[in-house]
């Protein structure tokens, strides 16, 4: 009997880490576990339940535009996270085609001449250091006849071996087992003051935020010391950057950096290092940019999840209405006769 027991658990074990190893049977049972960011990251991690959003949504409604459709323009995104979930409805625009920062080496077709081609390089101020701090563009590969859906370097493994992420989502999002995980939680804050360690709670117990953009000792950190020589380096970089894309063919280059929550709505937390805003006002800086910090920072509190790290769909909305204003300025459409 003890031979049957323990010869079952291996066989159960060796089946789970084979589910969780493939991405195609993970994603033929997704639908029956829940999807363990469906209450917002904070909450996720943190497993408060007053942090526990049943309306957060990473897929907005498709904004209204009042302004001409701009069939002359190609919309290009270097981004990540926060704009990740955009479609192409998104953007009032011909053509749209996102790049994630995680995913190099980062391809493109070959540029469509009769369009103005226009390129916005979004990163979060979280990881602009590690981004802007090294070179980047030899990441960049514009090609002829590149098609992404059929690009084999960017398709799924069949057998993804690193498969602790999604062991953890099958064993331990659930409803059973999220009903201890709150429980736990809310002792430790109540009794012990402590949270989980990657997320911090301000003192009013109103906001949590990612503990790496507050940690002084984290280079993702809003009060991490900012040296000027590494803005210097980033400034060098974003101006190289510029130079390579207008020579590749776009017609017109921006950046925008999404500023960390705790950087408008708790700046008081420790001594704001004011990355963003010496960035944008750098000596130097050739690369324009789109200045989400002054679009978001008047409404702030209401613009970001209290239970994720990102923009709600209002925040979304705001910072997409201004790209569709600077578009339309870029690239006005032409008159017709």
């Amino acid at each position: 009997m003890k031979k049957f027991f323990a010869y079952s658990g291996m066989l159960l074990s060796l089946a789970a880490l084979v589910l969780a190893s493939s991405p195609y049977l993970m994603k033929k049972i997704k639908g029956h576990i829940p999807d363990p960011n469906r209450n917002g990251d904070l909450y996720m991690m943190s497993a408060l339940p007053g942090f526990k959003d049943p309306h957060f949504t990473e897929d907005c409604p498709t904004p209204a535009f009042h302004s001409p459709k701009l069939d002359h323009v190609a919309l290009y995104i270097l981004g990540d996270s926060y704009t990740k979930y955009m479609k192409p409805a998104s953007f009032n625009t011909a053509f749209y085609h996102f790049i994630h920062w995680d995913d190099p080496p980062h391809k493109i077709a070959a540029l469509d001449s009769t369009k103005r081609n226009i390129l916005i390089i979004e990163c979060t101020e979280r990881q602009i250091r590690e981004r802007f701090g090294v070179s980047f563009i030899h990441n960049f590969a514009i090609q002829k006849n590149y098609h992404p859906e059929t690009d084999p370097s960017i398709q799924p493994h069949k057998l993804d071996l690193q498969a602790e992420d999604n062991l953890k989502y099958l064993f331990t999002f659930n409803k059973e087992v999220g009903y201890f995980k709150n429980l736990k939680a809310s002792f430790n804050r109540m009794v012990f003051d402590r949270v989980d360690k990657d997320v911090y709670l301000d003192k009013q117990h109103q906001r949590l935020y990612l503990s790496a953009t507050v940690d002084t000792e984290a280079n993702t950190s809003s009060f991490r010391y900012l040296p000027d020589q590494e803005l210097r380096t980033m400034v060098k970089h974003l101006n190289e950057a510029l130079a390579f894309f207008q020579k590749a063919g776009f017609s017109a280059v921006y950046f925008s950096v999404m500023p960390n929550p705790v950087s408008l709505i708790a700046p008081q937390t420790g001594s704001y290092n004011h990355l963003v805003e010496r960035l944008q006002t750098a000596p130097g800086l050739k690369m324009p940019y789109i200045d989400a910090w002054h679009l978001l920072s008047p409404q702030a509190p209401d613009l970001y999840f209290r239970s994720d790290t990102h923009w709600n769909c209002a925040g979304r909305d705001r910072w997409l209405q201004a790209v569709d204003s600077l578009l339309h300025q870029e690239a006005p459409s032409p008159e017709r006769p």
